[in-house]
C-alpha cells in the first residue's frame, strides 16, 4: 500500500501516531497515508524495523 509512495534520493517525514483505539495513523509529510491495528499495546513495544533501501536520518520518541 505505501511501497509505491517512496522515491529515491527523497526526504521524507513520516510520522506514526498511536490512537485510542488500538490502533496507529502513519503520516507521510503530514498527510494521512495509513492505519493499522496495534498487535500489542504500544506502550510495550521496544523496536521499530524498517525494511528495505532506506537511510534513516533521525527517530524520536514521546
Amino acid at each position: 500500500m505505501m511501497g509505491g509512495y517512496f522515491i529515491a534520493d527523497t526526504y521524507y517525514t513520516v510520522d506514526l501516531v498511536p490512537t485510542r483505539f488500538h490502533s496507529v495513523f502513519v503520516y507521510i509529510d503530514g498527510r494521512f497515508t495509513y492505519e493499522f491495528r496495534e498487535r500489542q499495546p504500544g506502550f510495550k513495544v521496544r523496536s521499530l524495523g524498517i525494511g528495505g533501501d532506506v537511510q534513516v536520518h533521525s527517530v524520536h520518541f514521546t
